[in-house]
Order: C-alpha cells, then sequence, then structure tokens
C-alpha cells in the first residue's frame, strides 16, 4: 500500500486546542495576559460564508508526487485522499469540486473506475462517492468507497468530503458594559461513524478558528483497519467518552467544546468551523464514513472579563442566523414550507378581497339612463 495514503503526522503531532481552565474563575491578572495574546489575532470582519468540497478518485497514477488539494490542506492539513496535480494526464479517473457562498450549500460526486493494474494485482476496481452540507452553525460530510485489489506505492484512490461555515458574531448583554473584555465557549455536538471491513484507512477531523488566529484541532480521529492502532483525539473529556472505538469502527455522539475564546461585548469577532470525512482504500475493502448531521452547535456559553457566567446575553450574527444559549435555531424544511404556504395564502386573501372590493364597487355605480 502507498505510504502516502494515511495520515502522515502522528497524533502527538496534532496542535492542541487552548487548554481548559480548571476553574472558569479567572484572576484580572490572567485575563489581561489572555487579553494581550488575543490582541495579535484581529478580527477579519470576513463575510459570512459556507463551503462545500467533495472528491472522488480512483486508478493508478504516473506521478510519483502527490499530496492534499489546496482546498483541504489550507485548513484540514495534511489529511484525506493524496492526488496529483492533473488527474486526468497522470492517468486517474474521477474529479473534485470546491463550493463557495452565503447560502446554505450542499454537493455530491461519486466514480466507479475502469479495471486498472498495480504492482500487486492485475484487476483493481474503486467504486466511491462523497456528500457534503453547509449551514451557519451546522455542517456535515460523508464518504464511501468499495475497492477490490490491492495498492501500491503509486495507487491514487479515496473518497472525502468537507463542509465549513464561517461566521461573525457580536456578544451582547444589558449587565455588561459594551468595550467590556469577556469570554465565549462553544459547545458542538458531533455524531457519525466510520467503519472500516478489510485493509484501509478512513478519518473524520474538526477543526476550528477565531478571526485569523491559529486553526486548532476539536477532534481527529482515524480507523486504520489493520493492525495499526486507531487514533483519537482528544484523549479524554466527555466529548469522546460519547465514542465507541474498536480496532475497526469508531462511533457515537458527544460534545466538544472549543475551550475559552476572547471576545470584546459590543464588537464582532469571526469564527470558523469545518469538518472533513474521508477515506483511503488499501486492498479488498468496504469503508463507510458518516458525519453527515453533524457538527452542530448546541451550546454557548459567555463569561465576563474574571470568568462570571453572564445569563443574559444575545448573539448578533452577521449572516442573521439566530444564536443563543442552547447554540443555533435553523429552522426546519417543513417549517420553512408553512411559513411559506402562510405567505401564499396571505397574498392570494389580499387579492381576493381586492377583486371583491373592486367588484362591489362596480356593483353600486348606476346604471344607464333610458333615452339618453
Amino acid at each position: 500500500m502507498g505510504r502516502g495514503t494515511f495520515l502522515s503526522h502522528s497524533p502527538q503531532a496534532l496542535r492542541r486546542k487552548r487548554p481548559w481552565m480548571a476553574s472558569l474563575r479567572m484572576t484580572t491578572s490572567l485575563g489581561a495576559v489572555l487579553w494581550l495574546l488575543a490582541a495579535i489575532a484581529v478580527p477579519l470582519n470576513a463575510a459570512p460564508t459556507l463551503e462545500t468540497f467533495v472528491l472522488a478518485v480512483g486508478g493508478r497514477s504516473t506521478d510519483s508526487i502527490a499530496g492534499p488539494p489546496s482546498q483541504v490542506s489550507d485548513f484540514f492539513g495534511s489529511r484525506g485522499v493524496l492526488i496529483p496535480d492533473d488527474l486526468v494526464a497522470d492517468g486517474l479517473v474521477g474529479d473534485f469540486r470546491f463550493q463557495s457562498g452565503g447560502s446554505p450549500l450542499t454537493d455530491s460526486l461519486s466514480v466507479v473506475t475502469p479495471n486498472f493494474v498495480t504492482l500487486f494485482s492485475g484487476s483493481n476496481t474503486f467504486t466511491g462517492n462523497a456528500s457534503s452540507n453547509a449551514n451557519y452553525g451546522k455542517v456535515g460530510a460523508e464518504a464511501h468507497g468499495t475497492y477490490t485489489g490491492w495498492s501500491d506505492g503509486l495507487t491514487r484512490t479515496g473518497s472525502e468530503g468537507f463542509a465549513t461555515f464561517r461566521d461573525g458574531m457580536t456578544p451582547f448583554s444589558p449587565t455588561v458594559p459594551v468595550g467590556s473584555h469577556g469570554f465565549t465557549n462553544l459547545h458542538f455536538t458531533i455524531d457519525g461513524s466510520a467503519n472500516v471491513v478489510g485493509t484501509g484507512a478512513s478519518g473524520i477531523v474538526v477543526r476550528f478558528q477565531q478571526n485569523n488566529g491559529p486553526i486548532d484541532t476539536m477532534l481527529d480521529a482515524l480507523v486504520n483497519g489493520s493492525s495499526n492502532p486507531n487514533t483519537f483525539y482528544p484523549y479524554d473529556g466527555p466529548g469522546r467518552a460519547g465514542f465507541a472505538i474498536t480496532p475497526f469502527s469508531v462511533s457515537g455522539s458527544g460534545v466538544f467544546e472549543t475551550g475559552l475564546l476572547p471576545v470584546t461585548f459590543g464588537t464582532a469577532f469571526d469564527f470558523k468551523l469545518g469538518l472533513l470525512s474521508w477515506l483511503v482504500p488499501g486492498k479488498d475493502v468496504s469503508i463507510d464514513v458518516n458525519f453527515s448531521s453533524s457538527a452542530l452547535l448546541t451550546g454557548i456559553d459567555v463569561f465576563d472579563a474574571v470568568g462570571n457566567p453572564v445569563v443574559d446575553f444575545s448573539i448578533e450574527s452577521g449572516s442573521g442566523t439566530q444564536y443563543d444559549a442552547n447554540g443555533v435555531h435553523i429552522p426546519e424544511p417543513s417549517s420553512l414550507i408553512l411559513c411559506l404556504t402562510a405567505a401564499l395564502s396571505l397574498i392570494g386573501m389580499s387579492r381576493f378581497s381586492k377583486r371583491a372590493t373592486a367588484s362591489s364597487r362596480r356593483s353600486k355605480l348606476p346604471g344607464p339612463i333610458a333615452g339618453v
């Protein structure tokens, strides 16, 4: 199997997220230090943005040089499927696609390769697909694939998808003056599964960024489907406790946190979060990675400069999305349909009323005068 098809970094090389405080009551001096550090990461004031990416490729490359697509590596690092610069010219089948916009996005892509030859097998095929969905406060992605045959060092086969959201958030509170420093902690519920039946690898990565500061890892799980042990970051905590980990699978649901992020009341900060699901087959394997319904923002904590909880806060967002202590509020499709139906009904009633009024007025006009 190609060496470049698995994670190129050990779990120890992952960037650790901001340390969680043993107590939320921080001293004024500690708050000042944190704020001095946070001043380096100034707000981007970027427009609210949603992104999706899907990839499904297969075959044996004529180029020994490969790496993750830049759309993946820019935010998720060296994760997922490695491909050459030119898929077609280097003998691969499939494609990848990137979308970006301000409204909710979904995308999917699939590939079925013809038979191709590797050093170890004269008959190899791959069927794979990926999909992703992005909304403010909620992102998801999944990847599936079945591979028959053996891989070698030039095999570039796999599927992956990611979704991100970026939004501006401005905290307010009637009990905390505008311009005061404080902190927030965002909670995301992440649920799904990754299963490998055969020889191959799959993973799920969730990362986040405040303003233009460092990109931190919230979750990074690898399922090897081989003698190599699986890895799951974070190594402990309530989020990890919600997942069952076996030699060939990771599945469950847990709540993961950003840790304390510095904020200024009345001033917007940019927040971006992304989720990547990926798989790379090895030999005669079926792989499924499904985190299509998460990560979902399910809670927000706000604190003042010395760590006291602020319970009467509100959040204004650049996208117009509603956020509060319970996380994000996304209208259900049924609710949207009901609202649209009600609006159309009101429009119809208004037009009917206008026609009825006009008809009534016409009926009251005097008729023609005889002899004229």
